[in-house]
């Protein structure tokens, strides 16, 4: 994973939870939103065109997306023990 956003695609899942865990990032602790939205088949890329076995399920969409509702997701309470034994 680069974590770069440079690029005309955002990605899309079908399954909730899958995007709210992406959302959290790579330790589960960062806040995140998750944007929900139908758009035509004609305008979405399958990554994975073959999803049998594949629990993602992820879609690309070109471009700038309007009119997605917008969930904010928190993140996990982050483990500050280290700075309470100083």
């Amino acid at each position: 994973m680069h974590n770069d956003n440079y690029t005309i695609w955002t990605s899309w899942y079908i399954a909730e939870n899958t995007a709210k865990h992406f959302a959290k990032g790579p330790n589960g602790d960062s806040e995140g939103v998750v944007l929900s939205r139908r758009f035509k088949k004609s305008l979405v890329v399958p990554v994975h065109p073959d999803f049998k076995g594949l629990a993602e399920e992820e879609y690309l969409v070109p471009g700038i997306v309007l009119g997605a509702n917008v969930d904010n997701i928190p993140g996990l309470p982050k483990d500050n023990s280290a700075n309470d034994k100083k």
